[in-house]
């Protein structure tokens, strides 16, 4: 699969520093208060570091604890038979050499654990993107209705739709950090209830919904990662700056019904006719990317 075709990336891409939208322009259209970063400039790949893990000093501090807490555990005592006499007995000699062993034993995976529980404990959890319910789709509603058009093959699972989100996520034990987002479509119509067409041109979307979520396979991912990831510092490679766990796709599929949110321009349709002594059905357009949640 060549992950620059199916996938639909930017050629000079920019993220969201706040919904971690991947982007192609300057300003995020889902929230125009958002800070978008450039991943071709160094300023741009510093920001997102900064966002995801903290500023550099934060980041050196983790890494000088970690390796503190490494060094200075549990050593202290494996000269605490120093004065010990040794007893001439064959078998006592036998028996003193295996607790001297099982002590050592103990000693270095004691100290194993300890560098383990230090580094566990001074290391830096990534922040994800905002909370979905403070970026809840736009409060225009277009209406409802369903979706039609030409299907193409979704790059992960290969299954038909009209559009696919991808989503990277880094899991904590309570809590999913979105790291990246990018959703796509080919271009489909939404068939409203009032008769109205809403035409979504090929593009960025937003897709929301509870769809069926299909796992992307880790060796496509790391492609789409490894891309993205060019130009950050190589002594950074502690803190990625898209620290995944899992990657999923959600896909829109013909037939299904959705709910339309954004601005949209009305056109009248050509040669439509709707009931008597009420206005003809309209083709809609969006303003920007719209908002699309399956139903």
């Amino acid at each position: 699969m060549t992950e620059e075709r199916a996938l639909a990336l930017p050629k000079a891409p920019r993220i969201c520093l706040s919904c971690r939208t991947l982007l192609d322009t300057d300003r995020c259209e889902y929230a125009p208060k958002h800070r978008v970063a450039s991943l071709a400039t160094e300023k741009g790949r510093g920001a997102l570091l900064d966002e995801v893990w903290g500023p550099p000093s934060r980041r050196r501090r983790a890494r000088q604890l970690a390796k503190a807490g490494g060094a200075g555990g549990g050593a202290g005592g494996l000269d605490a038979c120093g004065g010990c006499d040794v007893p001439g007995d064959p078998e006592a000699i036998i028996i003193v050499l295996a607790i001297a062993l099982v002590a050592v034993a103990v000693y270095w995976v004691g100290s194993f654990l300890w560098r383990l529980i230090q580094r566990y404990r001074h290391r830096l959890k990534p922040a994800g993107a905002l909370d979905e319910r403070k970026l809840a789709p736009s409060s225009n509603v277009v209406g409802t209705g369903e979706v039609d058009g030409e299907s193409f093959r979704a790059p992960a699972s290969g299954e038909p739709c009209l559009a696919y989100g991808l989503q990277l996520e880094s899991k904590g034990a309570v809590i999913k950090r979105v790291v990246l987002r990018h959703d796509h479509t080919e271009g489909f119509t939404v068939t409203l209830e009032g008769g109205d067409r809403l035409v979504v041109p090929p593009g960025r979307i937003r897709l929301w919904g509870d769809a069926e979520r299909h796992r992307w396979p880790k060796d496509d991912v790391d492609v789409l990662v490894e891309r993205l990831s060019r130009g950050f510092p190589s002594d950074e490679d502690d803190y990625p700056p898209f620290p995944y766990d899992a990657a999923v796709e959600t896909r829109l599929e013909r037939g299904a019904r959705v709910e339309i949110r954004g601005d949209v321009d009305a056109q009248p349709i050509p040669d439509a006719k709707g009931p008597y002594r009420e206005r003809a059905p309209q083709q809609l357009h969006p303003r920007g990317a719209v908002d699309v949640r399956i139903l």
